[in-house]
């Protein structure tokens, strides 16, 4: 609870929520472009890890739904490339950067 307290603290709180709800509607209407409309408003207000931490957190949160049907509709082989993929590049580029 502490945690959310800070981050309701911080200044330009609000501008970052309007910025992730208008990145989720461009990603949602086109598949992609989060990072150009959330990065550059977030930029300005968090430090670069932390902008870059959300926005990992948004698109990892983000698709979770859309799982169970691609499990049940998609071609298990690519699916299990891709989510191998994930789970080794993720971690790796996380660490390379930081």
């Amino acid at each position: 609870m502490q945690a959310l307290t800070e981050a309701v603290a911080i200044d330009g709180f609000w501008l970052l929520v309007a910025a992730a709800a208008v990145a989720g509607l461009v990603r949602g209407f086109s598949g992609f472009g989060t990072a150009m409309v959330y990065l550059p408003v977030a930029g300005q207000i968090l430090t670069p890890f932390q902008a870059l931490t959300t926005l990992m957190v948004m698109d990892l949160i983000g698709p979770l739904p859309n799982i169970p049907n691609a499990i049940r509709t998609g071609h298990k082989r690519d699916i299990l490339r891709l989510s191998a993929g994930t789970l080794v590049a993720l971690p790796l580029g996380c660490w390379c950067w930081a």
